[in-house]
C-alpha cells in the first residue's frame, strides 16, 4: 500500500474567509451554510499546469487542494474540549463499525495471500486519526497551517466597494497566533488578498451595479486579484437545487464548545427549504471557477513571490562572518531550554515558512534541505518543540520525496524511523516552565515539594503528549505500508505507555493487529496486546469497543488451560454486556465464571450469586444460544461425571446392596454356575450370561415394575454450598408395539420446553460439555416410564454419587441418554452421557454402540421384559462383630417382592466358615439345643467340579414355591476363624413359575461383612513322655486378649483325623499304614451330605483309634514296667474312652489374663492291636522274635507332684512348665531349645523333677479323677455343666466345620538330617495345617508373637479389622476351608509318600515356599510339605540311593494320625454394645504355635522321629529321665557276696512310622575315650547272680532271638566303653584285649545257671567300670507301623558309684521306600550303692 496519497492530503495551503455581515448573511439566510462552507467543496482543483519556481528548480503545478478557513477560527483549541470530541467521535465511530461478535476466520485471512486491509479491521482507528491530527492544527511551532491568502468578501451592491473592503481589513479581528506576531499577518502590504463581489440574485440585486463595482475593485487591486461571483439563483424550492442533500456536510466538522481548528462556535440552523436551496448548478459552477480562477491567478503566484523573498532573506540573515560568528557564541543548548515561538519576520520563523511553503508545493527536496538548515538553529537554541517539528517533516520529506520509486525501497534507501523517533522523544519532553520549576525546587536548601504547574503549562505538557503520539500515528502509517509490522508495533507500543486510555486502546489494537500481518503471525503477542487494548477501552468508558476486542481474541484463550486468562476475558466482557445492555451474551460469560474454584470462597459466592440473579427473570432459558449450543447444556455446576456412570439393573441377577456390587462378577458368575451349569450347554459362555444385542448395539434387559439405576457422581468444585434440585434422567422410550418400526415414543413434556439443542464435539469448548437430545423442562409420568426426582445439597468441595431411578411400567425398550437439573432453584442443566468402552477391533456397524465394547454395567440401552419374580433381603443378618472361633447363629429374611411365584430355591454360599442346616426347625432354639439336636445338620448337593473346592450348594424347600410377598426365614451358622473382616458372598437360587425368555432363573446375591476381633489364643509346647514311647506332653498355655471379654473354658476334645489309607508298595509289599477306626469322631459326607457313621462292633469293641487325652494327675497310666495284654488294654480304653477324648473344665479368664493346661497326649494304638484285641487273641508278633506291644501303653505314675495342679491360672503366659528338655544327640523327638539359658535350665530342673517323681512316686499322690472333692463336675461363677459334656463329635454344624480329613504326618530319616542345609533355630517355617483343617490366608501381616502372613497372595475374604487394628492374635491358628476366590489360600498340608518320593529324587514341589524348613529339636531338619491333594498317592517306588549322607532326606509318613485340640469357650452373657449384647457366645479354639508357625499336629511331627527308644533300669530309671540330667535311682548290691552286680536293662523302641520295619538293635560301640597305658583283668563266676537289695532278677531271656554268638563276630569280645560319671576328673578308657577268651553269651544266653568267666580290661589308677553283657545285636525280623518292640539287656558293675550307660543304637531298615534311619540311644543314669 502507498502511504503518499495519505499524507499529502493531511497538508494543503490554508487560506482565510472574511466577509462582512451582510455579505455573510447573503449566504447564510437562505442556504443555511457560510461562505467558507461554500468554498469547501471546490477546495480540490486539478489541471491547472501554472509553472512556480522554487529556489533554483522551476515546476508546474498540476493539481492543488486548497483549505478555506474563518478568520475568527484559526486557533487550536484547548486540550480539554479535544479529549471530549475525541472520545465522542470514537464512540459514535464504534457504534457504527464495532461489532459484538468475533470477526469470523480472523487467522485464517491473516494466514492467506491476501490478508484483510487494516482499514477493514479497524475503522473507527481512522475516524479517530483524523480528527486527532485536525484538532492539533494552528500550532505554534509549525505554519503548514498558516493562511497564505485570505478572500473578502462583500456585496455587490455597495456603494464605494473599496471603502467596504477597507473598514473589513482594518475592523477583522486577526486569530491570536498573528496577533502575537507568530503568523504572518494579512495587514502586511506583501499578503496575497483577493476580494470578491456576491450578487445575490433572489435578492432581486442590481448586476449592472455589481458591474460597476467590480470594474471600480478591478482598476484598485488589479485584474487577477477581483471576482464577481453570483449565488442564490434558486427559487428557494429544494426539488430545484443543484445541490445534493449532503453535499456540503461533508466538509463539515463538529463544532467544539470553544471553536477553534477552522471551525466556528456554532453552525447557522439550517432554513426551511434546507440546505443550499437557494444554490442552483450555475451556481455552483461559479463557485468553482471562483476557486480555480483564485489558485491560479492569485495564489500561486503570490506563493512563488513569497517563496523567492524568504530564500532571498534567509541567504542574506546566514552570510558573512558576522552571522556566523552570532551562531557560534550562542552555545549549545545543554544549558537553556526555551519553548517560546519565533516570530514570523525572524530566520528561525523564515526558515520554518520556506520549507513548510516548499512542502506545501510539494518540491520535498528543497523543503527537506531547509529543514535540516534550521534543525540545528533549534537544536542550538534549546527548543525542543520547533526542532521535533522539523524532525518530523524531515520524516515526511524522505517518505514523499520520491514518487516514482515504491514505498519499500524509498524506506530501504533512507529509513525515516530515526527522524520520527526524534520527533516523538523532543515533543514528549516537559515545557520549559516545568522544568524551570523543577530546577528552582531542586535549589532550595531543603529541597521543598514541587510547585503545582499552571494551567498553560499543563495545557502545554498534554498538547506535546499529543503532538508526539501524532508522530508515532504517522511513523506506523509509514512502517506498516512498507511491510515493516513488527517496526510498527514496536514504536505504537512505545507510545501507547504514556497516553490516555482511549488513544492508548486504540494504538494497542493497531499493535495487535500489525502482529497478525508479520510473517509469520504472532497469534501469542495480538491475543495479549489486544487484552491490553481491550482493557484501556473499558478505562476510558468504550463499552462496545472493549467488547469487541475482548471476543476477538476469546476464541485464541479458550481450552487452553489458562484459567486466570480466561477469567478475565469472562469477567469484563459480562460486565460490559451487562452495562451495554446485552443480557444474553453477559449470561454465557458469568456461567463460565462458574468454574472458580480456585478462587476465594467470597469471589465464588458473587460469581454465582451474579449468575443466579442475572438469570433469575429469563423465562426460557434453553433459547439462550451461543453458536449453537444452548445455556443449559454449559452450566458447568455441579461437575457431573459423565464418561464414568454405572448402571444398576436386575436382569436375572439381583443385589441386596452396595456391597453386593462391589464383589467382582467373575465371582457371581462362578456361584451361579453351581446351580445354572446343569442348564447349559457347550455353546453357552462362562457364566451362563449369552451376548445380547439389538441392531448391532449391546443391551441389557430389566423388568417391568423395577427401578433402574444409575449411578451419577455429582461433585462441588467451589467453597459455596449448592442446592441441586430436579435432578431426573433423560430417556426415551419405545412400546413393544412400536419396536418393529423404530419409533421411540416421545415423553410427554410441558409447553414451554425447547428444542433440543445440537451436540458439541468434544475439544470445541472445555465449558460446553455437551448436549441431550431431551427438553430442560422435567419429565412428568407417563404411562410408559416413571422417571424419579432427586434433591441434592452439595457442601463445599463435596463429591456425592447419586443414584437416579427410573422405572419401566410396560414392555419395550428403554434408553437413557444424559441428566438435567436445577440449580438453586434457578439454573437449569442437563449433559448427554458420554460413557467410555473399549475400541472394538473390528466393529460391525456404524453406530456408537458398535465402534466401542461397553460391559453391562456401563450400557444405557434396555429391554423391559413383563413382570418376573424377585427376591429381597429383609436386613442384613450379619452380626457386625464376632470372636474369632466363635459360633453364631444368624437368621436370613428373604421375600418374593415379585409379581410370579418362585420355585426350585437353592442357596450358595461362598466362604466355608458359613453353613446353612438342612431344617429351619431350629432357628428359633437357643444356640446349645441347636447343636445337640440331632435334626441340625448339614446337607449339601454336589456343586459342579469346578466350583466343589470352595463353594457350598444347599437345596431347599424341595417342590415348594416362594409365592410374591412371601417371607421365607431360614438360618446360617457362621464360625469364624481367622481375623480382620470376614467378607460373606452368597447367592440365592430361584426358579419363575412361567419362565420368559431369556429369562430362565433370577438369583439374589447377597455379600456381608464381619469383623473378627481376637478373644482367645491357645499356645502348645510339646514334648515325648520320658516314661512312655507313644505318650506326649503338652502345655497350653491361654491367653484371653486385653480387648475382650470375661471367658470362661468349658471343654477340650480332642479331635483325630483319620489318616488315608495307605495303599501297597512295590509288588504287594508292606502294610497298610492307617485306616479309619471307630474312635474317628466324624467322616467324610456321602452324597453331599454329612453324617455320623456309627460304629457297629461284631465282638469285644476295639480300643479307641484315635487320640486321647488326660489332665496331668487324672486317670489312664499305668506302670511302666508292666505290659498289659491287648484285652486289658481294650477293656481300660474303653472304661475311659469318654474321660480322654473330652474333658470338662471351668476356667475363667479376665481380659488380659492367662491359664496353662498340662495334659498327656496318647497316641491311639496301632490296627494291629486294635485288631487283635477285638479278637481276644495274642497279637500278630513271632514268638521267636522280640515282644512287640501296641504303642498306647498308659503311663504307671502320672507327673502330679511337680507339675501342680491341671489348670493353673498365671499372671502371664510366661509362667508354669514353659521350659523345654534338651534334644539328645540322635534326633529323636523332644521340645526344642529355648533362646534364654536360664529357662532352659529352669525347664531342665522341671522336667528331671517330673520324672524323678514319676519314677519314684510309687505309694505318692495317686492317679484322681478331674473332679473336686464332692464328686461333681468343677464349677465357677457363670460356667454351664451342660457346655462341659457338650458332644463335639457328634453330627450336625461342629461336625461341618472339622469334616475335612488331614493329611499324614510325615518324618525325615536321618540320612537327610545329616546331608541336609539347616537354618537356624527357631526360624518360621511354612505354614502347617492341623487335623482335618487347612491353613488360610488373609491375615495382613503379622507382629511380635502374632501368627505370620504367609506370602501366599492377597485375599478379598480376610482384611485389616478396623476394630481390632491388628490383623491377627497371639498364637492363633490358621482358619479352615479355602476359596480361590474368597478365602484366605491355599491348604498346605504335610507330604504325601508320592511326594516324599518327588523330594527324594531332588525334585522341587509345586506350591511351597522355597525358604529352608525350620529346624527341629536336636537340629534336626523339620519334615517337607507337598503340594494340597485330597486323597493320597501312591507310594512312589524307591529311588537307587534315595537316602544316604549327602543325598536328600526321604520323608516318611507317621503311623499316628494328626491331632488337634477344640477348646470350647462360654461367654455367659455378652458385654459388648451390639445385637449380641446380653446373649450367650460360644466358640472354639485350637492351639497354634504363633513362633514357629505350627498348629498342634505340627509341633507333634516336629518332635517325632521315625524311630524312638527308651532304655529302661530297675526301680524307674529311664534313659529320657537321664537325658534331663537327673542321677537316676539308686541300686544297692553286697559286693562282698559278689564282686559284679548284674543290672538287668529293658531297651524299647517303638515304630513311629506308618511302613513296616526291621530293626537292628546293637550294644557296645567302642570305647568312647582314649586308650590307657595301663590295663587290669578280672573275672565273674555267672551273670545274674547278685541278689542284693533294689537289685531284682534280670528279665527272661530269649536266645533265639540272637544273632549268634560272639564267636561269630570274629572272636573278638564286644565289650563296652566304660564311663564314669564321678569319681575321677579325667576318666580312663580300656580296650578289648583280643585273644580267644569266651565271650557274653558264648555258653548260652543271659539266664543260664553255670558260671562263666568273662574278662574285663580297663585303665589305670581304677574307676567304676561297666561292662555290656549278654547279648549285643539283636534282630526284630517285623514291627508293624505303630507298634513297639522290647529287647532285652544287661550290664555289669564291679564297683559302687554312678554310672551313664551308652552305647546302644538302633538301625531301622524301611524296605517300602528304600530308607534307612539310624537312632542311637539316650544315656542311662543310676547310682550302685554298696549294701551295708
Amino acid at each position: 500500500m502507498d502511504i503518499r496519497p495519505f499524507l499529502q492530503d493531511l497538508y494543503a495551503p490554508a487560506v482565510l474567509v472574511a466577509a462582512t455581515p451582510a455579505a455573510e448573511a447573503l449566504v447564510t439566510a437562505k442556504n443555511g451554510i457560510s461562505l467558507v462552507d461554500l468554498l469547501r467543496p471546490y477546495s480540490s482543483i486539478y489541471q491547472l499546469n501554472v509553472p512556480v519556481r522554487v529556489g533554483e528548480a522551476s515546476v508546474r503545478v498540476q493539481d492543488l487542494r486548497v483549505r478555506f478557513y474563518d478568520v475568527g477560527s484559526l486557533y487550536q483549541p484547548p486540550p480539554e474540549p479535544i479529549e471530549e470530541h475525541l472520545q465522542e467521535v470514537l464512540k459514535a465511530s464504534a457504534q457504527r463499525h464495532a461489532r459484538l461478535d468475533p470477526s469470523p476466520d480472523l487467522l485464517q485471512r491473516f494466514m492467506s495471500d491476501s490478508p484483510p486491509d487494516m482499514r477493514e479491521l479497524t475503522p473507527w482507528y481512522d475516524a479517530y486519526r483524523s480528527e486527532f491530527m485536525r484538532l492539533l492544527r494552528f500550532g505554534d511551532h509549525e505554519t503548514l497551517d498558516y493562511p497564505v491568502a485570505c478572500v473578502f468578501a462583500i456585496p455587490a451592491d455597495v456603494v464605494n466597494p473599496a471603502s467596504h473592503f477597507d473598514t473589513l481589513v482594518g475592523q477583522l479581528v486577526l486569530p491570536p497566533l498573528m496577533q502575537q506576531d507568530v503568523m504572518y499577518t494579512l495587514r502586511d502590504r506583501d499578503f496575497p488578498r483577493h476580494f470578491v463581489l456576491l450578487l445575490d440574485v433572489a435578492a432581486g440585486m442590481n448586476e449592472k451595479k455589481a458591474a460597476d463595482n467590480l470594474v471600480a475593485i478591478k482598476r484598485l487591486y488589479g485584474d487577477a486579484h477581483c471576482s464577481l461571483l453570483r449565488i442564490n439563483s434558486g427559487n428557494g424550492d429544494r426539488s430545484h437545487s443543484g445541490a445534493p442533500v449532503d453535499f456540503f456536510a461533508r466538509y463539515q466538522h463538529v463544532c467544539l464548545p470553544t471553536g477553534g481548528s477552522g471551525e466556528p462556535l456554532a453552525r447557522p440552523p439550517p432554513p426551511p427549504g434546507g440546505v443550499g436551496a437557494f444554490l442552483t448548478a450555475q451556481d455552483l459552477e461559479g463557485v468553482a471557477g471562483f476557486v480555480r480562477d483564485f489558485a491560479g491567478r492569485t495564489l500561486l503566484p503570490k506563493l512563488e513571490e513569497r517563496i523567492s523573498r524568504l530564500n532571498a532573506a534567509i541567504t542574506a540573515t546566514r552570510r558573512g562572518l558576522r552571522n556566523r560568528l552570532n551562531r557560534f557564541w550562542k552555545g549549545s543548548a545543554e544549558d537553556r531550554q526555551t519553548d517560546r515561538p519565533y516570530p514570523w519576520h525572524s530566520v528561525e520563523g523564515m526558515m520554518r515558512q520556506l520549507g513548510d511553503l516548499a512542502f506545501l508545493l510539494r518540491q520535498y527536496a528543497f523543503a527537506e534541505s531547509t529543514y535540516r538548515l534550521a534543525a540545528q538553529d533549534y537544536l542550538n537554541d534549546g527548543n525542543a518543540k520547533w526542532y521535533a517539528g522539523v524532525e518530523e517533516m524531515i520524516g515526511l520529506c524522505s517518505v514523499l520525496g520520491e514518487p516514482a520509486d515504491p514505498i519499500a525501497a524509498v524506506l530501504l534507501a533512507s529509513d525515516p524511523m530515526k527522524y520520527f523517533m526524534r520527533a516523538y522523544e523532543n515533543y514528549s519532553k516537559p515545557p520549559a516552565a516545568a522544568v524551570a520549576a523543577a530546577a528552582a525546587a531542586q535549589q532550595q536548601p531543603n529541597g521543598g515539594p514541587l510547585p503545582p504547574m499552571s494551567a498553560a503549562t499543563l495545557a502545554a505538557s498534554r498538547v506535546g503528549r499529543m503532538l508526539a503520539t501524532r508522530v508515532i500515528m504517522l511513523c506506523a502509517a509509514v512502517q506498516s505500508a512498507a511491510g515493516r509490522h513488527r517496526a510498527a508495533s514496536e514504536a505504537l507500543m512505545r507510545a501507547q505507555s504514556e497516553e490516555e486510555n482511549a488513544r492508548a486502546g486504540l494504538l494497542l489494537e493497531q499493535s495487535a493487529y500489525a502482529m497478525l500481518y508479520a510473517r509469520p503471525p504472532l497469534v501469542r503477542k495480538f491475543a495479549f496486546q489486544m487484552v491490553l487494548a481491550g482493557i484501556r477501552y473499558i478505562c476510558c468508558g468504550q463499552k462496545r469497543i472493549a467488547i469487541h476486542a475482548y471476543r476477538q481474541v476469546m476464541s485464541l484463550y479458550l481450552g487452553r488451560r489458562w484459567k486466570h486468562i480466561e477469567e478475565h476475558l469472562h469477567a469484563v466482557l459480562g460486565a460490559q454486556c451487562v452495562e451495554y445492555g446485552d443480557k444474553d451474551r453477559a449470561l454465557w460469560h458469568f456461567c463460565a465464571l462458574l468454574d472458580c474454584a480456585h478462587r476465594p470462597p467470597q469471589q465464588q459466592a458473587g460469581n454465582v450469586a451474579q449468575f443466579l440473579n442475572l438469570l433469575a427473570g429469563v423465562r426460557d432459558q434453553a433459547a439462550i444460544t451461543h453458536e449453537g449450543v444452548s445455556l443449559v447444556d454449559s452450566l458447568p455446576l455441579p461437575l457431573v461425571n459423565r464418561h464414568d456412570v454405572r448402571v444398576l439393573c436386575s436382569d436375572t441377577a439381583c443385589y441386596s446392596g452396595p456391597s453386593a456390587r462391589a464383589v467382582p462378577d467373575a465371582t457371581w458368575q462362578r456361584m451361579e454356575a453351581c446351580c445354572t451349569s446343569g442348564s447349559n450347554n457347550w455353546l453357552t459362555p462362562e457364566g451362563g450370561s449369552v451376548k445380547q444385542e439389538r441392531d448391532h448395539e449391546e443391551y441389557t434387559m430389566c423388568v417391568c415394575g423395577e427401578e433402574v439405576g444409575v449411578q451419577v457422581e455429582f461433585r462441588n468444585p467451589l467453597a459455596v454450598k449448592l442446592k441441586v434440585a430436579n435432578v431426573q434422567l433423560i430417556c426415551t422410550f419405545t412400546p413393544e408395539a412400536e419396536a418393529v418400526k423404530g419409533q421411540p415414543v416421545a415423553l410427554p413434556t410441558t409447553a414451554s420446553a425447547p428444542a433440543p439443542s445440537p451436540a458439541l464435539a468434544d475439544g470445541e469448548h472445555p465449558l460446553l460439555p455437551g448436549s441431550a437430545s431431551s427438553p430442560v423442562a422435567p419429565q412428568p409420568s407417563s404411562e410408559y416410564v416413571h422417571v424419579h426426582e432427586a434433591q441434592l445439597t452439595l457442601h463445599p468441595g463435596e463429591a456425592l454419587v447419586e443414584v437416579l431411578r427410573v422405572m419401566p411400567r410396560q414392555p419395550g425398550w428403554l434408553r437413557i441418554t444424559g441428566v438435567t437439573w436445577t440449580l438453586n432453584g434457578v439454573a437449569h442443566g442437563r449433559i448427554a452421557f458420554d460413557v467410555k468402552g473399549r475400541r472394538r477391533k473390528r466393529p460391525k456397524g456404524d453406530r456408537p454402540g458398535q465402534l466401542k465394547h461397553y460391559p453391562p454395567h456401563r450400557r444405557l440401552l434396555f429391554q423391559v421384559v413383563p413382570t418376573m419374580p424377585r427376591l429381597e433381603l429383609l436386613a442384613d443378618p450379619l452380626p457386625p462383630a464376632l470372636y474369632s472361633g466363635e459360633l453364631c447363629r444368624v437368621l436370613m429374611r428373604i421375600r418374593n417382592c415379585g409379581g410370579q411365584p418362585l420355585r426350585s430355591l437353592a442357596l450358595v454360599v461362598g466362604h466355608p466358615e458359613a453353613v446353612c442346616p438342612a431344617t429351619d426347625a431350629n432357628k428359633d432354639r437357643p444356640l446349645l439345643d441347636s447343636l445337640t439336636d440331632p435334626r441340625e445338620v448339614v446337607s449339601m448337593v454336589k456343586a459342579p467340579a469346578l466350583q466343589r473346592q470352595s463353594l457350598q450348594l444347599y437345596k431347599l424347600w424341595g417342590g415348594r414355591e416362594l409365592a410374591p410377598g412371601e417371607v421365607l426365614e431360614w438360618p446360617l451358622w457362621l464360625h469364624p476363624r481367622g481375623l480382620g473382616t470376614l467378607k460373606l458372598p452368597m447367592v440365592w437360587y430361584g426358579e419363575p413359575s412361567a419362565p420368559r425368555s431369556g429369562m430362565r432363573h433370577r438369583t439374589l446375591r447377597m455379600c456381608g461383612s464381619v469383623a473378627v476381633q481376637p478373644l482367645l489364643a491357645a499356645r502348645p509346647t510339646v514334648w515325648p513322655s520320658p516314661t512312655h514311647l507313644s505318650h506326649h506332653l503338652l502345655r497350653l498355655g491361654v491367653d484371653d486378649s486385653k480387648e475382650g471379654e470375661r471367658v470362661l473354658l468349658q471343654q477340650v476334645a480332642a479331635v483325630t483325623a483319620p489318616p488315608p489309607p495307605q495303599p501297597a508298595v512295590g509288588q504287594g509289599q508292606g502294610a497298610q499304614a492307617g485306616g479309619q477306626g471307630g474312635g474317628v469322631p466324624f467322616s467324610a459326607p456321602v452324597s453331599g451330605a454329612v453324617t455320623p457313621v456309627p460304629s457297629t462292633p461284631t465282638g469285644p469293641r476295639p480300643p479307641p483309634s484315635g487320640w486321647r487325652i488326660a489332665l496331668i494327675g487324672g486317670p489312664g497310666g499305668s506302670a511302666p514296667g508292666a505290659s498289659p495284654s491287648p484285652a486289658a488294654i481294650a477293656a481300660q480304653a474303653e472304661a475311659a474312652d469318654s474321660l480322654t477324648r473330652n474333658l470338662p473344665l471351668a476356667v475363667p479368664l479376665q481380659p488380659g489374663e492367662s491359664a496353662a493346661l498340662f495334659l498327656q497326649l496318647i497316641a491311639p494304638p496301632p490296627r494291629v492291636a486294635a485288631a487283635a484285641a477285638a479278637a481276644g487273641g495274642p497279637g500278630s508278633a513271632s514268638a521267636s522274635a522280640p515282644t512287640s506291644v501296641p504303642s498306647h501303653t498308659p503311663a504307671s505314675q502320672p507327673l502330679h507332684a511337680a507339675i501342680g495342679s491341671a489348670a493353673t491360672a498365671t499372671a502371664g503366659p510366661g509362667h508354669g512348665l514353659v521350659g523345654v528338655l534338651s534334644p539328645p544327640a540322635s534326633g529323636a523327638a523332644t521340645p526344642g531349645r529355648l533362646h534364654d539359658p536360664a529357662m532352659a535350665a529352669m525347664a531342665v530342673v522341671q522336667a528331671a523333677e517330673a520324672v524323678r517323681s514319676l519314677a519314684l512316686g510309687g505309694g505318692g499322690a495317686g492317679p484322681g479323677p478331674p473332679t473336686s472333692t464332692s464328686g461333681r463336675l468343677p464349677t465357677v461363677d457363670g460356667s454351664d455343666s451342660s457346655l462341659q459334656r457338650l458332644n463335639l463329635y457328634g453330627p450336625g454344624v461342629v461336625a461341618h466345620f472339622y469334616r475335612r480329613t488331614k493329611r499324614g504326618m510325615v518324618a525325615t530319616t536321618s540320612a537327610a538330617a545329616a546331608g541336609a542345609v539347616t537354618t537356624p533355630l527357631g526360624q518360621r517355617g511354612p505354614l502347617l495345617a492341623g487335623p482335618g483343617l487347612q491353613p488360610q490366608l488373609g491375615y495382613a501381616g503379622a507382629g511380635p508373637g502374632l501368627m505370620p502372613s504367609p506370602s501366599f497372595g492377597s485375599t478379598s475374604s480376610y482384611g485389616t479389622s478396623a476394630s481390632s487394628g491388628l490383623p491377627s492374635g497371639p498364637g492363633m491358628p490358621p482358619p479352615l476351608g479355602h476359596s480361590a476366590s474368597l478365602a484366605r489360600g491355599q491348604s498346605f498340608s504335610p507330604a504325601t509318600a508320592a511326594a516324599a518320593a518327588a523330594a527324594a529324587a531332588g525334585g522341587p514341589m509345586q506350591g511351597m515356599p522355597g525358604a529352608p524348613l525350620p529346624l527341629g529339636p536336636g537340629g534336626m531338619q523339620g519334615p517337607p510339605l507337598a503340594r494340597p491333594s485330597t486323597a493320597p498317592g501312591p507310594l512312589a517306588p524307591p529311588a537307587p540311593g534315595a537316602s544316604g549322607p549327602g543325598r536328600p532326606a526321604t520323608p516318611l509318613p507317621l503311623a499316628d494320625p494328626p491331632l488337634d485340640l477344640l477348646l470350647l469357650w462360654n461367654i455367659p452373657a455378652s458385654s459388648r454394645t451390639g445385637p449380641l449384647q446380653g446373649q450367650q457366645r460360644l466358640g472354639l479354639c485350637r492351639p497354634y504355635d504363633p513362633q514357629a508357625a505350627r498348629d498342634l499336629s505340627g509341633c507333634l511331627q516336629a518332635h517325632t522321629a521315625p524311630i524312638r527308644m527308651l532304655l529302661t533300669g530297675p526301680n524307674g530309671a529311664s534313659s529320657a529321665a537321664s537325658s534331663a540330667g537327673s542321677a537316676g535311682p539308686t541300686i544297692r548290691h553286697d559286693f562282698r557276696r559278689s564282686s559284679l552286680a548284674v543290672v538287668p536293662l529293658r531297651l524299647m523302641v517303638r515304630n513311629n512310622t506308618a511302613l513296616e520295619a526291621r530293626l537292628q538293635v546293637e550294644v557296645g560301640d567302642g570305647w568312647q575315650a582314649l586308650d590307657a597305658p595301663h590295663s587290669w583283668q578280672a573275672s565273674t563266676g555267672g551273670l545274674g547272680a547278685s541278689t542284693g537289695p533294689g537289685l531284682g532278677p534280670g528279665p527272661p531271656s530269649n536266645p533265639g532271638s540272637l544273632h549268634g554268638s560272639m564267636a561269630s563276630l570274629g572272636g573278638t569280645p564286644n565289650a563296652s566303653a566304660l564311663n564314669m560319671a564321678g569319681g575321677m576328673a579325667n576318666p580312663v578308657s580300656a580296650g578289648p584285649t583280643g585273644g580267644g577268651g569266651g565271650g557274653a553269651g558264648a555258653g548260652g544266653g543271659m539266664g543260664a545257671s553255670g558260671g562263666l568267666a568273662i574278662t574285663y580290661q580297663a585303665g589305670l589308677p581304677p574307676c567304676p567300670e561297666y561292662a555290656w553283657v549278654g547279648a549285643t545285636s539283636v534282630a526284630v525280623p517285623k514291627l508293624e507301623a505303630g507298634c513297639e518292640a522290647e529287647v532285652a539287656l544287661a550290664v555289669s558293675v564291679f564297683r559302687p558309684g554312678a554310672y551313664i550307660i551308652t552305647g546302644h543304637r538302633c538301625t531301622a531298615h524301611f524296605d517300602a521306600v528304600g530308607a534307612m534311619e539310624l537312632q542311637r540311644g539316650e544315656p542311662l543314669c543310676f547310682r550302685v550303692e554298696a549294701a551295708s
